[in-house]
């Protein structure tokens, strides 16, 4: 059940279905797997869980913010391997509670996470207002305010930064 804050993060695979469309379908479905097990092995590797794989994108959690962030950097990254095809990926951080059921995971933290996703285009990462305050000083520097937003479906807006 809900308690103490995770930091969620929702990573996309950037115009898989241009992919699709000009590779094939099996082409892009093996490449977008490959990209998707990098992006899991960066969530594991900074000591988060990855809850599923959503289509072509990942759903993690953390229990904190900073292992969080910097996952979504080695992500991309990680999809910049010379010699690997060139794939971007475009990801949501937002913190707060949620619900954890039967290895799933529930709440309006997943869903602002998932609508960040949406605004950040290829190799973005937009992350919450709360997820920003959660962030050491020292990896403050390079972040930037976007805006207050209205995300589809919420009541609030969202202070996001990139």
């Amino acid at each position: 059940m809900a308690d103490a804050p995770i930091t969620v993060i929702f990573a996309d695979i950037s115009g898989s279905t241009m992919l699709c469309a000009v590779r094939g379908d099996e082409t892009a479905y093996k490449l977008v797997s490959t990209c998707l097990t990098i992006l899991e092995a960066e969530v594991q590797r900074f000591g988060g869980r990855v809850i599923k794989r959503v289509g072509d994108a990942i759903l993690a959690i953390f229990d904190t913010v900073e292992p969080a962030v910097r996952s979504a950097q080695s992500m991309q990254v990680a999809l910049e391997a010379p010699g690997s095809e060139v794939v971007k990926v475009r990801i949501g951080i937002a913190t707060g509670t949620a619900v954890l059921d039967a290895g799933d995971i529930y709440g309006d933290v997943v869903n602002v996470a998932a609508r960040l996703t949406s605004l950040a285009g290829a190799d973005e990462v937009f992350m919450s207002g709360e997820t920003f305050e959660g962030l050491p000083v020292s990896m403050r520097d390079p972040v930037r305010v976007i805006d207050q937003l209205a995300l589809r479906g919420r009541p609030d807006w969202v202070l996001v930064y990139q």
